[in-house]
């Protein structure tokens, strides 16, 4: 839903102002197949010390029947102009935009567990014949009912939070423009955006950083002897949203209108880009962080910063032909007539190098990935 509306304060002062408010459904399975590793849970299994939480949930139990709850989310819109003389306006509005779950990362809950598995035959020995097929219990069918909160244990898991909160980005602008003689217009503009809520995908089984030593010392060196938090799980993939960012920008732009058949237009933008972890797509979760336990250590820089960005172009029509500075007719005019010169250009800085290391393939953290890289 959505409402909107411009007042004119007075003939110098103009508002605009609107209000969003937007439902994103959750979703569940009509027949509960689907599965989540739940850190609340205590853990079973062979091994297990008792009382230890963390465990495998399936559909339907423990009272949780969704595998995502729904969000609705309120966008409220502002902006306001004002012109004290002719050729001068300021200009500044705010505004929140969220953005929709398109595509839903939590759909890679769906069916776990449930895969038919199994195997028959070893060595060289045909396992078995098409004609007669496989043998009895040689493929094992999971069904919710004999699945145990153990069976991944000593695994890699995902860890998908029943609550998402929805990603918004706050932005906010204000502008001085002036038009010159020669309808000439320059106008000067601060932006500032603030992302929240913006996928982290990470290990929250990492090894925590006071604890690393002890890979050099030999204590641990795999994921069944490892101090983390989780020891009965080699890695657990948790889709979080706590993640942030902020771009401020100063922004320089110069417009002149076609007239004398010449048109030109000229951007700069001096702007900084700053976030946790920067990522693509709906889920958008950083591709390379360091610490899982504290998000302001993985804020910088981010992938997508440009510190400077010249772009612009101008065209120019020449004055040849009939009704122009140099008049020409018949052939002169279909050959020498009606011809513009156009040119576009961009100049960018470059973007931010984030640099790595894979430690000749020693995974310091014991989560699958080394710690320095990516987890």
């Amino acid at each position: 839903m959505f409402a909107q509306d411009n007042y004119q304060i007075t003939p110098h002062l103009a508002v605009n102002a609107g209000l969003r408010w937007q439902f994103q459904g959750g979703w569940g399975e009509v027949q509960d197949r689907w599965g989540t590793w739940n850190p609340s849970l205590v853990s079973t299994g062979q091994y297990v010390k008792s009382g230890s939480l963390g465990a495998m949930q399936y559909g339907g139990q423990n009272g949780r029947t969704l595998v995502q709850d729904s969000e609705g989310e309120w966008a409220p819109r502002v902006g306001i102009v004002w012109s004290p003389l002719a050729t001068w306006a300021l200009r500044a509005s705010y505004g929140i935009t969220d953005v929709p779950w398109s595509v839903d990362p939590y759909t890679s809950a769906y069916g776990i567990g449930l895969n038919p598995h199994g195997s028959e035959g070893y060595g060289s020995s045909p396992a078995f014949t098409l004609s007669t097929g496989l043998g009895p219990g040689a493929v094992a069918y999971p069904s919710l009912s004999n699945l145990s909160n153990s069976q991944y244990n000593y695994d890699d898991v995902s860890y998908y939070p029943q609550h998402r909160p929805a990603a918004y980005y706050q932005e906010s602008l204000l502008s001085v423009q002036h038009e010159f003689p020669g309808q000439t217009l320059l106008d000067v503009t601060y932006v500032f955006t603030k992302g929240t809520h913006l996928g982290f995908t990470r290990d929250i089984d990492q090894v925590p950083q006071s604890l690393m030593p002890g890979y050099a010392t030999g204590n641990y060196g795999s994921c069944y002897n490892d101090p983390s938090p989780y020891p009965y799980f080699c890695s657990i993939s948790a889709f979080l949203f706590d993640g942030y960012s902020n771009y401020n920008a100063l922004q320089f732009r110069a417009q002149k209108r076609t007239s004398h058949g010449l048109y030109f237009g000229f951007n700069y933008t001096w702007s900084k880009t700053m976030d946790a972890g920067t990522g693509s797509g709906d889920n958008a979760t950083p591709d390379v962080w360091q610490n899982a336990y504290n998000i302001n250590a993985n804020y910088g820089l981010s992938k997508l910063d440009m510190r400077n960005s010249i772009n612009g172009s101008a065209s120019y029509e020449l004055p040849f032909g009939q009704g122009k500075m140099l008049g020409l007719h018949g052939v002169a005019d279909e050959v020498l007539g009606g011809w513009r010169l156009t040119g576009i250009y961009q100049i960018h800085s470059g973007l931010p190098l984030t640099v790595t290391a894979s430690d000749n393939g020693v995974d310091n953290s014991d989560a699958e990935s080394t710690q320095c890289s990516c987890g």
